[in-house]
């Protein structure tokens, strides 16, 4: 097994122990409302992975792309709304942020009709910039308010720290892959280890916002 496929392969389990440690603090009620949508967040993913090696390794099928743009569509709205709980001001900019990425998303898939056979690349890209600012300006907003000072016993903090983690890898690094496939090259192969290690930051932060504070289900 190559260095690749261990960390590719490893994203599953991290995530799955993430579900795990989610599910078993829902059991004992210690999930608020937050926590139970990025609980749902997991679940989703898990799902989506689940299914799509089921296409591949059962299936036969290596056309597995349209269920992962309709992963990537089902999560960036998904994020939208998780922080249109989170966030206090500007609950608009929230939804013209999902209105953005949604129509543009659309839009592409309607002009190049290939929702069923490419992996939609910059709409990806635009998607995880604009959850970025929200999770920045999450962060604005605890360090102006009384949270600062509980901040690391709040599970919201880790979460947004595991995707700031995530997307500021992802973004740069789907640009530049997008930008050599478009030139004739193949992908990147050596730098998805990079972005399999941040996706495993990214889970463990999660996982470790299940546990941080225990609070009753509001």
């Amino acid at each position: 097994m190559s260095i690749s496929s261990f960390f590719q392969q490893s994203v599953f389990y991290v995530e799955l122990l993430a579900l795990v440690v989610g599910l078993y603090q829902w059991y004992k009620g210690r999930l608020d409302k937050i926590l139970l949508l990025v609980l749902g967040y997991l679940v989703l993913t898990v799902t989506i992975e689940l299914g799509g090696d089921y296409i591949y390794r059962i299936l036969h099928k290596s056309n597995n792309r349209w269920l992962y743009n309709a992963y990537n569509f089902i999560t960036f709205n998904y994020w939208f709304l998780i922080f249109y709980q989170i966030l206090k001001k500007g609950k608009w900019i929230i939804v013209s942020f999902s209105l953005i990425y949604s129509l543009y998303a659309i839009s592409i898939w309607v002009r190049y009709r290939d929702f069923f056979t490419h992996l939609e690349r910059t709409a990806f890209i635009l998607g995880a910039i604009l959850l970025t600012i929200l999770i920045m300006w999450y962060f604005i907003e605890t360090l102006k308010s009384d949270q600062i000072l509980t901040v690391f016993n709040q599970p919201v903090f880790w979460v947004s720290i595991g995707l700031l983690l995530y997307y500021l890898t992802i973004i740069p690094f789907r640009i530049v892959n997008n930008f050599y496939t478009l030139r004739g090259g193949t992908d990147i192969h050596h730098l998805f280890i990079l972005k399999y290690i941040v996706a495993n930051g990214m889970y463990l932060f999660i996982a470790y916002a299940f546990t941080c504070r225990r609070t009753p289900i509001q």
